[in-house]
């Protein structure tokens, strides 16, 4: 009977020992499964946490673009409109100063020169009679187309030997009124925008190279001048007619 017993004892160890055993080894395989889960789930939340960072730094970096994008427009307006403003000063500034003023000694000489190669062209001119400007912006003009009068503390300077002739007054009738300026060449009175250069049909073509020229020095100096349609009455028409108005 005792044998029994111990044969049953044995029996129950063995089975417990293999129990335990394969308990041990499924706890093992558990242990890693859950290892290897807890693995897994890490990686992917350190992928989800990338993830997320990522597109915050792309939504960041974006976001700056966008910023620095914005102020570099702001700062081009801002430019741009300082220039416009600076422009617009200068031009104010252009249109306050008398044009006589910007005819300096030595623009007077680069405009004879200009022109010299016209040497023996004929003009007259014409003027507002009641515009100081005008006329001592014309007066300055003259000394260097032609030889003309000078004021006393005037000095003679180069010209470009241009014929200036008395404003032609035979088709105008009667009542026209004579702008006489001291001994130079009478003038004609006329309404015109800045200068204006006239020429009559029938002569536009040979003295349209002269007046092409005097209307380009005249812009360089910085002085508005064109080659306006023929509306003059004059009968001269052989000559260039330039026409000093009203600066604007």
């Amino acid at each position: 009977m005792s044998w029994i017993l111990g044969w049953e004892t044995i029996t129950g160890a063995g089975w417990w020992s293999g129990f335990y055993f394969w308990a041990s080894i499924v706890a093992l395989i558990l242990l890693g499964i859950t290892e290897i889960a807890s693995h897994r789930y890490t990686e992917r939340k350190e992928f989800l946490v990338a993830q997320e960072q990522d597109a915050k730094d792309k939504q960041h970096d974006e976001e700056m673009a966008r910023l620095h994008l914005e102020t570099a427009k702001i700062t081009e307006k801002a430019a741009q409109l300082e220039k416009e403003a600076a422009d617009s000063q200068l031009k104010l500034a252009t249109l306050r100063t008398p044009r006589a003023r910007l005819l300096t000694d030595n623009v007077l000489d680069s405009i004879a020169d200009k022109l010299t190669p016209f040497k023996g062209t004929k003009f007259d001119t014409g003027l507002s009679v009641s515009s100081g400007e005008q006329a001592d912006f014309l007066w300055r003009l003259e000394t260097a187309l032609t030889q003309v009068e000078l004021y006393p503390n005037e000095a003679r300077r180069k010209n470009a030997g241009w014929i200036e002739l008395a404003w032609g007054f035979d088709r105008i009738g009667v009542g026209a009124t004579a702008v006489f300026r001291g001994k130079r060449p009478v003038s004609g009175p006329v309404a015109a925008q800045n200068v204006e250069i006239h020429l009559h049909p029938s002569f536009r073509d040979a003295l349209l190279p002269a007046a092409t020229a005097l209307a380009s020095a005249l812009m360089d100096a910085g002085i508005a001048a064109q080659i306006a349609g023929y509306n003059t009455h004059n009968s001269s028409d052989e000559a260039i007619h330039i026409l000093i108005g009203e600066k604007q």
